[in-house]
């Protein structure tokens, strides 16, 4: 049985990760600060968590825009250049309001940092895209 649902195949995946997005963003700063690990000096606790978190926050941003992208150019009938655009603001529009739910949130920031990743992996995000259809299109070429 194949599933065809556009609810199940491009809404729900898209549901679920804002969903993921906000809860790990409500999750007390001081929560971040556990490592399973302490033979490592401060200093480089400290340069792993900000090389871990810069990562983590380009994926989940990354990965939100490319299931945005999927559900807008399912329901909207418009050029690409403008699904890509809507993609993009929507996606940055997210990650503002990702940090303004943070400055509430106990023990957490908003940062410009924070932003700037979420940035870089929705370009990312979308640069995977754009790659994608290219390698769709020139293997349909042959």
């Amino acid at each position: 049985m194949k599933i065809t649902s556009p609810f199940i195949t491009h809404w729900l995946p898209l549901i679920l990760w804002l969903l993921f997005i906000f809860i790990v963003s409500s999750i007390h700063g001081s929560k971040f600060h556990i490592l399973p690990f302490v033979s490592i000096t401060q200093i480089h606790i400290e340069e792993l968590l900000s090389y871990r978190q810069a990562a983590f926050h380009a994926g989940e941003y990354g990965l939100l825009v490319i299931l945005t992208y999927r559900l807008l150019r399912l329901k909207l009938n418009h050029p690409n250049n403008f699904i890509y655009l809507m993609s993009f603001t929507s996606s940055i529009l997210y990650a503002i309001s990702d940090e303004v739910h943070q400055y509430f949130v106990p023990g957490r920031f908003a940062t410009l940092t924070d932003l700037i990743f979420d940035t870089l992996g929705i370009i990312l995000g979308l640069f995977s895209i754009r790659i994608f259809h290219l390698i769709i299109k020139k293997s349909n070429s042959f």
